[in-house]
């Protein structure tokens, strides 16, 4: 590839027609990480992308925060584009992107979701989606990435909190756009919507252990409520809220072996 910079995207049970977009911005190397599958995926996606891409894999689902690292360790470009599958971006905006990222103390650009009329080509900002990004690999390996300790959610706004909290600084250009169709991205199935609220819970509660902001009691009345509120919606056929506590549960057992282990 004759360009400095690595694209890097993460699957799991992704709708393969979403990703077709990659053609369009495939003078760029390409790193594809995807969760609880096996190696014959690999043909299938090769099916929508009419390039060559290096592709990784795990038969279980590692979490976002592990599987974006894995290939972060993977790039040899000076630069990372970091996209979802469910972002849409083109070169001329990659090019702007990477045009600001060497700005002093600047770990992040990301570009705008909706074209706006500022006479400022970009600015910087304490609060940034972490949906699509570019930045310098050397960089970032110093400072770190994604905690590992979050599966789900919670590792983006620990990372923004960590950026907020060094001299480093994030950057979005006026300039650069991007397309973000949310929520579209991975299956809907009540599997799915447990383990995404189970998560969600889970860091909440990592992220309050690891700021010190999280109180025993939280945790102690998820342990009882969640239960007795199981049992009351499970009889009351309210299947919504019986899911909700569920996924809570299960998120509050999670993080309690999160913290035997810590101990």
């Amino acid at each position: 590839m004759s360009s400095n910079i690595s694209i890097i995207i993460v699957l799991y049970k992704t709708n393969l027609k979403k990703i077709k977009y990659l053609n369009k911005i495939k003078n760029h190397s390409l790193l594809i990480f995807e969760q609880k599958t096996n190696k014959s995926r690999e043909k299938q996606i090769k099916k929508y992308l009419n390039f060559k891409f290096k592709y990784f894999y795990s038969e279980k689902n590692i979490g976002l925060s592990k599987a974006m690292n894995y290939l972060i360790k993977k790039i040899k470009t000076k630069y990372c584009l970091l996209v979802e599958p469910d972002i849409k971006i083109d070169n001329s905006s990659i090019k702007i992107l990477k045009s600001l990222v060497n700005k002093k103390n600047c770990l992040f650009v990301g570009p705008s979701y909706k074209k706006n009329k500022s006479k400022k080509p970009y600015f910087y900002t304490n609060k940034f989606d972490f949906s699509c990004l570019i930045f310098d690999v050397k960089k970032v390996k110093k400072f770190s990435f994604y905690d590992e300790d979050f599966s789900f959610y919670w590792e983006d706004i620990d990372l923004l909190t960590r950026v907020n909290n060094s001299k480093y600084k994030m950057i979005v250009s006026n300039r650069a756009f991007a397309i973000h169709n949310k929520s579209q991205s991975t299956e809907n199935s009540f599997v799915i919507k447990i383990l995404k609220l189970m998560n969600f819970k889970y860091g909440e509660l990592v992220y309050g252990y690891k700021y010190k902001t999280l109180s025993k009691i939280k945790v102690l009345r998820h342990l009882y409520l969640c239960p007795l509120r199981m049992i009351i919606y499970f009889i009351f056929l309210n299947q919504k809220k019986f899911l909700l506590n569920l996924s809570y549960f299960l998120g509050t057992l999670k993080f309690l072996k999160f913290l035997i282990k810590k101990i």
